[in-house]
């Protein structure tokens, strides 16, 4: 069983008094309210705790290092850009694919 820390979050649809947006699915935008830690073996109580406090809320789950992947690689895209390097280095992890998209995509026609 993974020890990775998971986030389970309570997201409320987002208002004109929001200051910021922290998630956008399917054109809806979400804000989070409440936040649980757990680990794997915890995150059905974690889910159930945040729907039962907050029933009319989007309950979703994640796992933190997720968050800091998103951070490297968004400072691995800021230094290539300013070293002007013209191809990025693409791992072989799915979420590395999955920040170049376009270019696998466009690779298959």
């Amino acid at each position: 069983m993974s020890q990775y820390q998971y986030l389970t979050m309570a997201c409320k649809d987002a208002t004109d008094q929001d200051e910021e947006v922290d998630f956008i699915l399917n054109g809806e935008s979400l804000v989070i309210v409440a936040v649980e830690v757990c680990l794997q073996n915890g995150i059905k109580d974690a889910h159930e705790k945040l729907i039962n406090a907050f029933p009319n809320h989007k309950v979703m789950t994640t796992y933190a290092p997720l968050f800091n992947y998103f951070q490297s690689v968004l400072e691995l895209q800021t230094l290539e850009a300013e070293l002007s390097i013209g191809d990025s280095a693409m791992g072989d992890h799915r979420l590395d694919k999955a920040f170049h998209w376009k270019e696998l995509k466009a690779q298959k026609h």
